[in-house]
């Protein structure tokens, strides 16, 4: 291993996990003291919206300094009762942890109410696909039990071309996410619940000529009003598998700001007339999803808290369903907003009537 030194043959797969954390590069640490005075040292492992993952070093003894830039060397050796692992990322910056065992720590959390927003165009199927590739990673590094039975019936549909080719990132999922054809059998059993008998005339065309042009097609048509219903029963499974999680808590008052933006914003849109629930709203041919994005529990960046973001859909009057604004077709409108200030302007209260 170019990055870790260290026999680790035999030991449990902690130590395994340990060695691609700095295979990976992704080493970081928080010293946390324990009730009884010891501290133990806490590696994140995995962190995203539906986990944090990490790997944690009991009775734990840290010695010298971590900064700087470049890349991580350590170096795992057994000191008789314990282990001792040294981490060096330059010639000044060397660290030196003395401990006992590691064991993993995993808390699970809901995700559905997320949404990032790195690419700008239809954003309702690029924030699907970030939750759904976040799930199916979930099972891929912590394995069958990290995810629930209502997630094993969707997480496929990453592998699925048409799908994944709304990349929430400024690059193509194709290399992370490899076809399978548990992907076309999601997509399938997806289509028939929500009715879509179009999409499944042409999912039966691909299964039949796989080809590239195909796959294009289906993608196309994705974005498609037609496939709102479809779009729709894809957003119920992830919910229904979210809500089985906790949400994130935290220290401080964290989750009392959290309570008291949600209200605040939902006072502030219907103040501006709009009625529903919490997250969608609706005032006539206008329609708003509130989005929000969560920070880690631990190890966070400074400066990062509890934000919110706006899903704004514009359609015909009458025909206002959830997201539809983002759908391709006339007088179709979807864009996303950072604050609420929008609803003052004069041009969004006329597409309101």
């Amino acid at each position: 291993m170019e990055f870790f030194e260290g026999n680790i043959e035999g030991l449990p797969e902690e130590f395994h996990l340990l060695a691609e954390v700095f295979e990976a590069q992704v080493f970081e640490f928080q010293m946390k003291k324990r009730p009884d005075g010891t501290e133990d040292c806490w590696i994140p492992y995995l962190m995203n919206d539906a986990v944090e993952c990490c790997l944690c070093l009991r009775n734990c003894r840290f010695r010298g300094e971590y900064q700087g830039e470049g890349e991580a060397f350590a170096r795992l050796t057994r000191e008789e009762e314990q282990y001792l692992l040294v981490v060096r990322k330059n010639r000044d910056s060397t660290a030196s942890f003395w401990f006992q065992r590691i064991e993993i720590k995993s808390r699970f959390y809901r995700y559905h109410e997320i949404g990032h927003f790195w690419v700008t165009g239809q954003e309702q199927w690029r924030r699907l696909v970030y939750l759904v590739g976040t799930v199916y990673e979930k099972r891929q590094y912590l394995g069958e039990n990290a995810v629930n039975g209502k997630e094993k019936e969707f997480l496929e549909l990453i592998t699925f071309p048409p799908f994944r080719a709304y990349s929430p990132i400024q690059e193509s999922l194709k290399e992370r996410y490899p076809e399978t054809k548990g992907g076309l059998r999601t997509m399938e059993r997806l289509s028939e619940e929500a009715g879509d008998g179009g999409y499944r005339l042409l999912l039966h065309i691909y299964r039949r000529i796989p080809v590239p042009l195909v796959s294009w097609w289906l993608k196309r048509r994705l974005n498609s009003p037609k496939r709102q219903k479809l779009y729709e029963t894809l957003l119920d499974w992830i919910e229904r598998a979210s809500m089985e999680y906790p949400e994130r808590q935290y220290e401080g008052s964290l989750n009392e700001e959290r309570q008291k933006a949600r209200k605040d914003t939902e006072k502030t849109i219907r103040d501006a007339g709009f009625s529903g629930t919490f997250p969608w709203f609706q005032k006539g041919s206008l329609g708003i999803t509130v989005m929000e994005e969560h920070p880690f529990t631990i190890l966070e960046s400074d400066g990062y808290g509890f934000r919110m973001q706006y899903m704004v859909s514009l359609v015909e009057k009458g025909e206002n369903r959830r997201d539809g604004g983002f759908f391709s077709g006339k007088r179709r409108k979807g864009w996303i907003e950072k604050d609420l200030s929008f609803l003052q302007e004069k041009s969004c209260t006329r597409n309101q009537k």
